[in-house]
């Protein structure tokens, strides 16, 4: 994937730290403090306020890492950390979207964070670098607030990666400080909760992990293999029996088109371009296919065509191709009518087996097991070791955490 070219954070303007030299929060968010001051004046003369709506939204990121199941099996993770934070409240006002939906940022004074959640690193979240994000999200059309807060609920790399650059937090809320709004004294100043860890947000537990044990990715690189070997075998045999029905020489005509189709496609994907070559260096004697040829060599060719990291969703846009009448491999895309429901069930298997193991292996406490289930966030002016870095939230924006949560309406919060 092209990367951008990214501009410095240390040349970025620069706004306060996180507290101000003595020790006092930097915004002290008073519209929110007057407004809690008016609400104790109306209960005191026996009078009711509307309860003020939680302002916030949450909005899913993309997904582009993996292909295949193995990119299915992250879909599933997300889909239960989309579920995990439903149940709180998390979409708020501002509801639940997509990463490339129109939705806005909730009006201001902001009740609770705004939540960006899927996969990402120290590089990326959902496949977008830091500039990226903050590009998109300081544009007018999604009216960024002054006192808009976000949590990322997304890995942050783990310990692995702790020599890669800065944190992907530190540098979106770097590049937030230097973008500019549409209104004037409107610029971010913001809090911003995210992690270095690797966050695993889920209906029975959350956790925030330095890293994870090296079982766990071989039960999730066995099992996606697994399944994927199964469809593969599946569409081979199915890919057989049709050309097992015709004559030798039309088995010829017919695959070499199948194969040139399949190559084309890849050659219009910047993704897969390189595996065009191969695709169309698959030998296919002119005189025909025999039986002998289809028993020995099909298998080869199918997982030249469709093996390794190529996603099976790619091969079914390659069976869509127009191929001439009469082709007995025309119709072979309908198979996948099924295979990607299929496919989305077994994922989801595969990621609550790997979500229960990690559970077990990591010693992780159930969501109902009171403080201990809890991830915890760094102080900022505690020095914090390998593991807690690794291991809790943090602070990234100009207001901690805890002060602004500490200055939303009594009662507004709803904690994720």
């Amino acid at each position: 994937m092209e990367e951008h070219a990214e501009p410095q954070p240390e040349h970025a303007p620069k706004r306060p730290a996180a507290r101000a030299a003595d020790g006092a929060p930097v915004h002290q968010l008073l519209g929110w403090q007057r407004l809690a001051g008016n609400r104790a004046v109306l209960a005191m003369l026996g009078r009711n306020e509307p309860a003020v709506p939680v302002q916030r939204l949450m909005v899913r990121m993309p997904n582009p890492f993996g292909q295949g199941m193995h990119n299915m099996v992250g879909d599933a993770e997300v889909d239960e950390i989309e579920e995990s934070l439903t149940t709180k409240g998390a979409a708020g006002a501002g509801g639940k979207h997509p990463w490339d939906a129109s939705w806005v940022f909730p009006p201001a004074p902001t009740t609770e964070a705004s939540v960006f959640y899927g996969h990402g690193n120290r590089a990326k979240l959902g496949g977008l670098t830091p500039v990226d994000f903050v590009a998109d999200v300081s544009e007018d059309r999604r009216q960024l607030k002054k006192d808009t807060a976000f949590k990322f609920v997304a890995c942050g790399g783990g310990r692995s990666q702790a020599a890669d650059g800065a944190a992907y937090g530190a540098e979106v809320a770097e590049y937030l400080r230097a973008s500019q709004t549409s209104v004037p004294g409107e610029d971010w100043s913001g809090a911003l909760k995210a992690t270095e860890g690797l966050v695993y947000y889920t209906n029975t537990y959350k956790t925030v992990l330095p890293e994870i044990p090296a079982a766990i990715d071989k039960l999730l690189t066995k099992r996606t293999a697994a399944a994927e070997s199964s469809v593969r075998r599946a569409v081979t045999a199915l890919v057989k029996d049709r050309l097992t029905a015709v004559s030798p020489a039309q088995r010829a005509t017919d695959f070499t088109e199948f194969r040139d189709v399949v190559a084309t496609f890849y050659a219009s994907e910047s993704a897969l371009a390189g595996r065009a070559a191969s695709v169309r260096a698959i030998v296919v004697p002119a005189a025909g296919l025999s039986a002998t040829w289809l028993g020995k060599n099909l298998n080869g060719a199918m997982d030249t065509m469709f093996g390794g990291n190529v996603g099976w969703l790619d091969l079914q846009q390659a069976f869509l191709q127009t191929f001439s009448p009469g082709n007995c491999l025309g119709e072979v895309w309908q198979l996948f009518d099924g295979v990607e429901n299929d496919m989305k069930a077994e994922a989801k298997k595969i990621w609550a087996e790997f979500r229960d193991e990690l559970q077990r292996q990591a010693a992780v406490p159930p969501r109902d097991a009171g403080p201990a289930a809890r991830v915890g966030t760094l102080d900022p002016q505690t020095p914090a070791g390998p593991d807690e870095q690794f291991a809790k939230w943090q602070n990234f924006g100009d207001v901690l955490w805890a002060q602004w949560k500490a200055n939303r309406v009594p009662g507004g919060a709803n904690a994720t």
